[in-house]
C-alpha cells in the first residue's frame, strides 16, 4: 500500500476489525412486527428506529445485553437473521421487547424504503490521487488493489453491507450508507466519517 491508501485502507479495515471482535453478526437494522418498527446494530450501539434512543450492547455467545441509563434488557440471536428481546418492565422492554428479523419490513407501504439497484455502484473506483482501484463487480463480488476482496449485498436505504477479506482473512461485515453522484461514490463509515471514491474509465 501506498500514499495515502495505507491510512485509508487501514482505517477501513481497523472499522471491520472492530467489528469483528464483536463476536456478534448483527449488523444493519432488524424489523419487528409493528409497521414502522426497526432496530439498527452498529459497533457497540443500537437505535430505535422509532423512538430515537440510542443504547450500547454486547454480545456474549448468543445473549445479547441493551443497556442505558433507563434500564437494560436482555435478548438472545435466534439466528443470523433474527433476534429476539423477552418481554419485561420499564421503558428498554417496551421499546425493544419481541421478535426482530433482518428482513425487508413485513408489511409493505408506500414509505417503505426501496431497495438501491447494484448498477449504480459497479464499476472501478479509486480514492482520488492513488493507485489501487476497488473494482465492484455485477456478480456480487469486490476487490480492492491486491490485498483486499470481499463481497457485497444492496440495503433499503441506499445502503450497501461490504464483506471484507485481507489476505485471505476474514475480517467482517459491515453496512455503509452510499451516494453515487457526479462520477464519485462516497461510503459513509457507521462512525460518521466518509471516503469518496472516482470513477476509473
Amino acid at each position: 500500500m501506498l500514499n495515502r491508501f495505507l491510512p485509508a485502507c487501514a482505517g477501513f479495515a481497523t472499522l471491520l476489525t472492530l467489528a469483528a471482535c464483536n463476536t456478534s453478526p448483527l449488523q444493519g437494522r432488524y424489523y419487528g412486527a409493528q409497521p414502522g418498527a426497526w432496530i439498527e446494530f452498529r459497533p457497540g450501539t443500537i437505535v430505535h428506529g422509532i423512538t430515537g434512543d440510542t443504547a450500547s450492547y454486547r454480545v456474549d455467545g448468543t445473549r445479547i445485553v441493551v443497556s442505558d441509563p433507563a434500564g437494560t434488557i436482555e435478548g438472545v440471536i435466534v439466528n443470523p437473521t433474527t433476534v429476539r428481546f423477552t418481554a419485561g418492565s420499564g421503558a428498554m422492554a417496551d421499546a425493544f421487547g419481541g421478535v426482530w428479523t433482518a428482513r425487508a419490513a413485513p408489511t409493505a407501504s408506500p414509505m417503505a424504503e426501496a431497495q438501491p439497484s447494484a448498477e449504480m455502484v459497479v464499476g472501478q473506483w479509486r480514492i482520488p490521487g492513488e493507485t489501487n482501484v476497488m473494482d465492484i463487480r455485477t456478480d456480487g463480488t469486490y476487490s480492492w488493489g491486491p490485498r483486499i476482496t470481499g463481497s457485497y449485498r444492496m440495503m433499503p436505504g441506499q445502503r450497501i453491507r461490504m464483506t471484507m477479506v485481507e489476505d485471505a482473512r476474514t475480517v467482517g461485515t459491515l453496512t455503509y450508507d452510499f451516494v453515487v453522484q457526479d462520477g464519485q461514490l462516497t461510503l459513509k463509515f457507521p462512525d460518521g466519517s466518509a471516503t469518496t471514491f472516482e470513477h476509473v474509465d
